[in-house]
């Protein structure tokens, strides 16, 4: 049997090579069930591929019954403009909403999650300040009824893993080892320590392995060795 990532592949050159406008995969998500999704870019508009045993099914955010943001793409707005960001089939949906003045990011979950999310967030935005490095988007309004938060859109530029940005890295995580010992999370390290987050990252490493053989090569990057940092 092939992994599951070789038999999406498969199935993408079986159902799109003939389309035309279908040219990479953007995103690949897999959630601890071991479902995967693939975001790939098409001439017209992005779509998002769920594997089912050997078959792949488009999903569509603006069709999604669990997450009640969806509403925002089926309604629409002559005055703004939408972007989906990220998405996650049931789980969760990131929008990019202009108006032609300012920018939000709207971030929609399942009814029984969000409230939980804004929690976390909540939290993480009270530990940041300058003096550890962080800054994270600020929380600006809770929708109970869309079952989602906005936030405040911030720019800045994706960092490479290349070894130019080594030092970089570094001072990430130093600046996670400051957020960490934050009082709002106790000040106590031992609770979730850079040893935790090496565990973190081997784990998905082996995720994305379990999803993938040699014969990827090429084809998609994927992650085959965890990152670590010096604190």
């Amino acid at each position: 049997m092939k992994p599951r990532l070789d038999l999406a592949l498969d199935a993408i050159a079986r159902t799109y090579a003939k389309g035309g406008d279908f040219s990479e995969i953007l995103r690949t998500d897999v959630d601890p069930s071991g479902a995967l999704v693939l975001c790939c870019a098409r001439a017209s508009s992005p779509v998002w591929l769920q594997l089912d045993g050997e078959r792949l099914v488009e999903r569509h955010p603006a069709e999604d019954p669990l997450l009640p943001l969806a509403t925002e793409l089926r309604i629409g707005s002559k005055d703004r403009q939408i972007e989906v960001l990220s998405y996650r089939p049931g789980r969760r949906l990131v929008l990019l909403c202009t108006d032609g003045r300012s920018a939000r990011i709207e971030k929609g979950y399942r009814r029984q999650r969000w409230k939980a999310a804004a929690l976390r967030h909540r939290i993480a935005e009270n530990a940041t300040s300058d003096k550890n490095g962080f800054r994270v988007p600020r929380l600006q309004q809770e929708r109970d009824t869309q079952a989602s938060l906005t936030f405040e859109h911030l720019t800045g530029l994706p960092i490479s893993v290349t070894e130019t940005n080594v030092e970089t890295f570094y001072a990430i995580g130093r600046a996670l080892r400051c957020f960490q010992e934050a009082p709002e999370f106790g000040g106590d390290p031992a609770v979730f320590g850079p040893e935790d987050e090496v565990h973190v990252l081997e784990r998905w490493a082996e995720r994305a392995r379990d999803l993938t053989s040699t014969s990827c090569a090429g084809r998609i990057p994927v992650l085959t060795q965890p990152i670590c940092w010096r604190i």
